[in-house]
């Protein structure tokens, strides 16, 4: 692909859809300029680039390639999203906003080509573990939670698709468990994603405090506003909302878990790497030690799970970065190295 050639990538969300303007820099591909969208405001995706390209003033340009990162299962055909009533037609796209190719990843595994254009400044190590060369872990809660294990090939590295955030939600307590009843009665199935996610926040909260009597000016925020938002907010505040904060120390410690059963399960030696809009907003909690001693607390494995190095991803348009990183990585046809 030719150096300083303009190309377009996103992060499809459930709640919010990022855009940006990249160029190829050394074979690397370089932030020109990005803007976000909420998903409420519009229809479809096609109706979300349509408006940035018009902006961009590329609406009469030739763009040689989209590349989608989407909180989906991308498989041949359309894309359905999990979190919105949204499908995504690649075909339509290309014809419908004169793009050359268009290419779509799981927004996780997007995540994971993300993280070889990280700088130091933008990870947070809440355990240094021991350094290998091995499998990787991905986890990022943000209005789900979604998963992938990178595996190591020996001088490559292949991130694989998940949905291993839908998977049996185990409680460990008796808190838990009535939480897990709770939520069947709303659900029927109970993933981890009901509890370890944006939505999964919400869902703890009305739990908690289902029984209590919620503070007014609790309520009225949680009325006008992002309700994990607030909630997190309350939770990190000395002496915010007591329901907040025990709604994140359930959230925090069943994240934890999850984030180690992903690591047993891939045998990520290569360490795990936490992303998504929540965790970067809670650092204060998850330094306090209690996250990582959830993390380790798997009996025999402990020992295996004390060296695994565990990295909170701070830079919020990671999982665009790793979709444009993915796109110019099909035009120069390479591989993920990191």
């Amino acid at each position: 692909m030719p150096e300083g050639k303009v190309f377009i990538a996103a992060d499809v969300g459930g709640t919010k859809t990022e855009l940006g303007v990249f160029t190829v820099r050394n074979e690397l591909p370089e932030l020109v300029k990005k803007e976000r969208f909420l998903n409420s405001q519009f229809h479809s995706l096609i109706e979300i680039i349509d408006r940035f390209i018009t902006r961009e003033d590329f609406r009469k340009a030739h763009i040689p390639f989209l590349t989608l990162g989407v909180a989906a299962p991308v498989e041949k055909g359309p894309i359905r999203l999990t979190n919105i009533d949204w499908t995504i037609d690649r075909e339509e796209l290309k014809s419908e906003l004169n793009i050359g190719r268009v290419y779509a990843i799981n927004d996780i595994v997007a995540c994971a080509w993300g993280i070889p254009l990280l700088r130091e400044e933008d990870l947070c190590t809440l355990n240094e573990g021991v350094r290998r060369e091995g499998n990787m872990a991905v986890i990022c809660a943000g209005t789900g939670l979604g998963e992938s294990i990178v595996v190591y090939t020996g001088g490559r590295y292949i991130p694989v698709p998940s949905e291993g955030g839908h998977t049996d939600f185990a409680p460990q307590t008796p808190v838990e468990v009535g939480l897990l009843f709770f939520l069947q009665e709303k659900y029927g199935h109970v993933s981890y994603e009901r509890v370890a996610s944006g939505q999964g926040v919400k869902n703890i909260y009305d739990f908690l405090s289902h029984e209590r009597v919620v503070p007014d000016r609790i309520k009225e925020r949680l009325e006008k506003e992002d309700p994990p938002s607030v909630i997190t907010e309350e939770a990190i505040k000395e002496y915010g909302d007591l329901a907040c904060r025990e709604t994140m120390e359930i959230f925090l410690t069943v994240l934890a878990r999850e984030a180690s059963n992903l690591a047993l399960k891939g045998l990520a030696r290569g360490g795990v790497y936490l992303g998504g809009g929540i965790v970067p907003r809670i650092l204060s909690a998850l330094k306090d030690g209690s996250f990582m001693d959830s993390f380790i607390r798997k009996g025999r494995f402990m020992e295996f799970l004390k060296e695994v190095p565990v990295h909170v991803i701070l830079r919020p348009e990671v999982v665009l970065l790793g979709a444009a990183n993915y796109g110019v990585s099909r035009q120069l046809n390479r591989e993920l190295k990191i």
